[in-house]
């Protein structure tokens, strides 16, 4: 049971290494081109690795309100903190 729970982990490893090197390497230099590509929405919602989650909403919406390291640094902590207040 355990080998077959580590066979598992390593083919979504790979899976998850070989979607983020498309995006690296395929999609994101040609973003302009492809954002509103049936190929590029499909791939978003079979859901987007960790690694490139950020840079893809970055591309696709920007940072329209100007939000800075700082900032978001600030407003994660009141999270956090709001978080753990809900938990007691």
């Amino acid at each position: 049971m355990q080998e077959q729970k580590q066979k598992e982990d390593n083919k979504k490893a790979e899976t998850t290494a070989a979607t983020v090197k498309i995006w690296i390497n395929e999609i994101f230099p040609n973003w302009e081109n492809v954002k509103r590509s049936k190929r590029v929405r499909e791939m978003w919602i079979e859901g987007l690795p960790l690694e490139i989650r950020g840079k893809v909403w970055f591309q696709a919406f920007g940072n329209r309100s100007a939000i800075t390291r700082e900032l978001f640094e600030i407003m994660a902590e009141r999270g956090n903190v709001l978080k753990n207040l809900l938990k007691k």
